[in-house]
């Protein structure tokens, strides 16, 4: 969406009448609008709630780098509940902040940025987080990397090795200075009878 030239206009102006729309959207298809303005604002037939937020300076960068934001407002039991953060309801919502003329909305808006909320951290009243600019996404591992070891745990799907015949369950017996002796009488895979003698690397000889 461009910027209408009424809009920027205003913007080189003297006298400025602005105000910061926060469009957010969850992750279950849920949208609220927020706004730093004084009032409620009615703006492409979307309710922005006024007071409900502050957010650290915007800016930007030209060389790549993660442009982030913090943003701190409170918990609301009509909005944004204790409940819902901590369900996770709030996490990687897609953000839209715009900027617009509050005393003459059919100027349009500006977007002055796109992305995602991070980390939350909740208070008893209030909760923090941070809005993290779409090149977040590019600091993101896409894929697996090369290594010279084996990418996959002992024993997992990708492995395809069988652990129950190397694996020896029992009770732990008896302990002395160096070892343990396992008995294996409930042992239920196969294996050769007899104890199965654990050795332990005895601490005192380091003491």
């Amino acid at each position: 969406m461009t910027t209408s030239p009424a809009l920027l206009a205003h913007l080189a102006g003297d006298v400025l009448t602005l105000a910061t729309l926060v469009t957010v959207t969850r992750r279950d298809g849920a949208v609220f609008g927020f706004t730093d303005h004084d009032r409620d604002l009615i703006f492409s037939g979307r309710t922005y709630l006024a007071g409900t937020y502050t957010a650290s300076a915007i800016s930007s960068t030209a060389d790549m780098a993660v442009d982030n934001l913090e943003v701190a407002s409170y918990l609301s039991g009509a909005v944004v509940t204790e409940s819902d953060l901590l369900a996770g309801l709030w996490n990687y919502a897609s953000v839209l902040i715009e900027q617009v003329n509050y005393t003459d909305l059919s100027m349009g808006a500006r977007i002055l940025r796109r992305g995602t909320l991070g980390e939350i951290s909740i208070g008893k009243l209030a909760f923090n987080t941070e809005l993290r600019g779409l090149t977040q996404a590019l600091q993101q591992t896409v894929g697996e990397l090369t290594s010279i070891r084996c990418r996959a745990d002992l024993g997992d799907a990708r492995c395809g090795v069988n652990l129950a015949p190397l694996t020896v369950t029992g009770t732990v017996q008896t302990v002395d200075a160096n070892n343990c002796t396992i008995t294996d009488s409930t042992r239920t895979e196969p294996a050769a009878a007899g104890p199965v003698t654990v050795t332990a690397i005895s601490t005192a000889q380091y003491a």
